[in-house]
């Protein structure tokens, strides 16, 4: 499939998202607790500008969205957000070193742009035309009811998003997972890419694979197919495409696959950019 075709370009748009997973109040006995006031930087304005991005990135459940930023997530889209010309670099890089998404929202990325940045994590819970995915695996029987809730119960257990718990501790059928995905979002499969060909190294930008997780397959006439993990916002294929000067053709893997195809990528491409220095990948 063709870019500009897309999958969700209703819900396109730029958001990011929080950390911290607000935790019920223990039962106590005797006079209720007092509740001070709302330290600096978790205020009014704080709470609003991340209702803000629950909301562009509705239906997905807020703990979803949680559970993918955590962790290094913060430096992956603080790197995005400079590569797209959304902030400074040398912010961006102070930002992400503090490992604090939501300080790039109070430096001024907005709830949309937050948005179109998180959509392209791997492990968000995709949705095609207001429907989310996982509703799609119940109506095909692939997963119950009660299936999807046990499994949306376990993600928060364990600190993990829905489908990288689905498919690490074996409760869903890679194979299987990509299959629906790719129908879910009318996308091919990908084959796994044999040698890699120069014309792509030279012809593709390395931003855009240091930053996303995507890696280009091959040059088809004046465009590029790409193997993603999820299926990518029309803001940010658009954008690529301008990059490129030409279509951009989204074809579906597994992410460990798109992980591993992309590290080896990268190593070709510092090889054939810095002929006689070893790439940090081999160190």
């Amino acid at each position: 499939m063709q870019h500009p075709q897309s999958t969700d370009r209703a819900n396109d748009g730029f958001v990011l998202l929080t950390e911290t997973v607000s935790k019920p109040l223990a039962a106590t006995e005797g006079p209720a607790p007092t509740i001070d006031a709302p330290a600096v930087g978790e205020g009014p304005e704080h709470l609003l500008m991340l209702d803000d991005l629950f909301t562009e990135l509705e239906p997905i459940r807020p703990e979803q969205v949680v559970l993918v930023l955590a962790g290094s997530a913060a430096v992956r889209l603080a790197g995005r957000a400079a590569f797209l010309g959304l902030m400074d670099a040398e912010r961006a890089t102070e930002l992400g070193c503090d490992r604090d998404w939501q300080a790039l929202m109070e430096a001024g990325v907005s709830a949309a742009q937050m948005a179109m940045l998180i959509r392209a994590e791997p492990w968000l819970p995709p949705v095609n035309q207001g429907l989310p995915f996982c509703h799609w695996l119940v109506s095909q029987a692939v997963l119950g009811p009660e299936q999807l809730e046990a499994l949306h119960e376990r993600s928060v257990e364990l600190g993990w998003p829905i489908f990288q718990v689905a498919l690490e501790q074996g409760l869903l059928d890679e194979a299987r997972y990509v299959a629906q995905l790719a129908r879910f979002a009318d996308l091919e499969i990908a084959d796994e890419p044999g040698d890699i060909v120069r014309s792509v190294l030279v012809g593709f930008p390395m931003g855009w694979v240091e930053h996303f997780d995507l890696v280009p397959l091959e040059r088809v006439g004046g465009g590029f197919v790409i193997a993603v993990a999820r299926p990518l916002p029309g803001v940010l294929l658009d954008r690529m495409a301008a990059d490129l000067g030409g279509p951009v053709e989204c074809q579906l893997a597994a992410p460990a696959a798109v992980s591993a195809w992309r590290r080896r990528w990268l190593r070709h491409w510092w090889r054939i950019h810095h002929p006689g220095r070893s790439a940090l990948s081999d160190v």
